[in-house]
């Protein structure tokens, strides 16, 4: 026998075992064991049809409608009430430097001084220029603005003999009239009363002259002076002092204290509720001040209030005004809260960024707060009387969404909230959390505090007391 007719005969083979098989198998099904199965794969399909769902307990509260604060939250910084780059107003060695930095200064008080040796001679020397001039006219003193010129001794000598050629002019015109005098001796004398008038005009002009050398120098003297007097580098008193939350000025501008012949000024009880922290000194002992080009040797901020400088999102520009209490949470004072009040709001909004600019003065009396501090800032606008809340507990989040279950017709319906503030209160005796919500709710609506795990979208529940 051929290989070609081995593999066909035993190709055939497998097809006669196989069809044997399969009538087998129908056999097999078609038998009382076949129906056995049937009936039990049919009984586990019924089984695992799904039941019908019971009532599910759980515990409601309502939704509550309380008052809430309404604010608005914006971070900012604080700056100082006021800041200031002092510079020497004459150049030359330093010699003493009184302060240093973070102490407190106030109006009037010595900064720096510098060597006033060269000054002192530059008074001097006006001093005795101003006295050359005051003996030329037989003074001690400067004038007043009303002297009178007249009382001079050169102006009144001059006037004497004007009136003196005056007097011999009239008896010469007597004596002329009577033809006993020559016409060469009326006009000697006629000569001579103008020659008088002449000096007396001329006198005054030399007084007037002399007067105006005098303030002159008199102004010079006082410019020395004064340069003598900046040798002493001191605090600036402010020209509008810094008013306290609520608008009130710590003092009166017009309550300055007044300034010494030395260029120190006398602190008053109004100066001193003025103060400023040294926040930068720039000069050492022994080294020389320039004038050109200027550069500051202090660096003063006035830190009694506090300015917070904060930006906005323009939707709340209708809801920020001038005089609404802020409060400030600072890092460096965890769990403390400070307080202020707006003081300026931007009237302008930027373009760039759709925000404005808004100011909250920070009293800061015991100089805990310090300029430069980052600050987070909520400033109170208004209560909202009614706004409902419900329990914490009732909240339920899945996959950044937030929701609560609402008792409707005896089941539980899912409604979709966003949360607002938070308030805590005491009830028998418990601290208790709510939450504002605002969606699909009503007042007085039970929404579901415990059973959430078991609910669902119309899940009939039973309120379990």
């Amino acid at each position: 026998m051929s290989n070609r007719q081995r593999k066909f005969g035993f190709v055939m083979l497998l097809l006669v075992v196989a069809a044997g098989a399969s009538v087998g198998v129908l056999a097999f099904h078609a038998g009382p064991h076949g129906a056995a199965q049937e009936q039990a794969s049919g009984e586990a399909a019924e089984q695992a049809k799904p039941a019908a769902p019971s009532e599910v307990a759980v515990t409601v509260e309502p939704v509550t409608p309380r008052a809430v604060q309404r604010r608005v939250q914006i971070v900012g910084t604080l700056y100082g009430h006021d800041e200031v780059a002092i510079s020497t107003k004459v150049g030359g060695r330093v010699v003493r430097v009184a302060h240093d930095i973070g102490d407190v200064v106030h109006p009037g008080d010595v900064l720096l001084e510098i060597d006033d040796t060269d000054f002192r001679l530059a008074v001097t020397e006006a001093e005795r220029s101003l006295e050359l001039d005051l003996s030329k006219l037989g003074l001690q003193t400067p004038p007043q603005a009303n002297f009178d010129i007249h009382q001079l001794p050169s102006v009144v000598r001059a006037q004497l003999l004007e009136k003196n050629a005056q007097s011999r002019l009239a008896r010469m015109q007597a004596l002329n009239a009577q033809n006993s005098v020559s016409r060469d001796n009326l006009d000697q004398v006629e000569t001579e009363y103008r020659v008088a008038q002449a000096n007396t005009r001329q006198a005054l002009l030399d007084a007037e002259q002399t007067l105006a050398a005098i303030r002159h120098k008199q102004a010079l003297l006082e410019t020395a002076q004064q340069r003598l007097r900046d040798t002493r580098l001191v605090v600036p008193q402010p020209s509008t002092l810094p008013a306290q939350p609520g608008g009130v000025a710590l003092a009166s501008a017009s309550s300055v204290a007044s300034t010494s012949a030395s260029g120190s000024a006398a602190p008053s009880d109004a100066s001193l509720s003025v103060s400023y922290t040294v926040a930068e000194r720039m000069v050492t002992e022994g080294e020389m001040v320039n004038l050109t080009p200027p550069s500051p040797v202090f660096r003063l901020v006035m830190d009694q209030p506090l300015k917070f400088k904060a930006t906005s999102p323009e939707r709340f520009i209708g809801d920020l005004k001038i005089g609404q209490r802020t409060e400030l949470r600072i890092e460096a004072y965890p769990g403390e809260v400070f307080y202020g009040v707006v003081a300026r709001i931007n009237p302008t909004i930027d373009r760039a960024n759709r925000t404005f600019q808004i100011e909250v003065h920070v009293p800061n009396e015991d100089l805990r707060l310090r300029p430069g501090s980052f600050a987070k800032a909520a400033v109170l606008t208004r209560e909202d009387p009614a706004a409902p809340t419900v329990p914490e507990e009732a909240l339920v989040r899945f996959a950044g969404v937030v929701k609560v279950f609402v008792i409707r017709e005896g089941r539980a319906k899912e409604i979709p909230v966003q949360l607002g503030v938070r308030l805590q209160t005491t009830e028998d005796g418990q601290v208790r959390h709510w939450v504002e919500v605002l969606g699909d709710l009503h007042s007085g609506e039970s929404v579901v505090t415990t059973g959430h795990s078991q609910l669902s979208a119309d899940t009939p529940v039973r309120i379990r007391q």
